[in-house]
């Protein structure tokens, strides 16, 4: 399988995760907490460092923030915690992420 490029493979999980992202003002949280975007950027590295762990994004569970860790399988979910920092983790296994050939690609590098 050809390799993804680090530019590719940040796209596509930028918009793998657009959907995923909420608005701190919607879900107002107790001043003793940190901002759930300012969780995200402490954390994600340590996750998305894990075999398996293909991106970290926002969400919302049950009208609440939640940070949600997606994965390519279940192997993984042990490795993560169900919070942080008071925020619940939600794990999603999407499966592998592959670019789609574009319609002039030949396949090569």
């Amino acid at each position: 399988m050809k390799k993804l490029s680090s530019l590719t493979l940040s796209f596509i999980l930028v918009l793998a995760l657009y959907g995923c992202q909420g608005r701190e003002s919607d879900h107002p949280v107790p001043a003793s907490m940190k901002p759930i975007e300012q969780v995200q950027r402490e954390h994600e590295s340590q996750w998305l460092g894990l075999p398996g762990v293909i991106g970290v994004g926002i969400s919302e569970q049950g009208g609440k923030s939640c940070l949600k860790v997606f994965t390519t399988d279940s192997s993984v979910h042990p490795s993560i915690p169900t919070e942080v920092e008071g925020y619940p983790i939600v794990i999603e296994t999407a499966g592998a992420v592959r670019a789609l050939k574009d319609k002039g690609d030949s396949g090569g590098p």
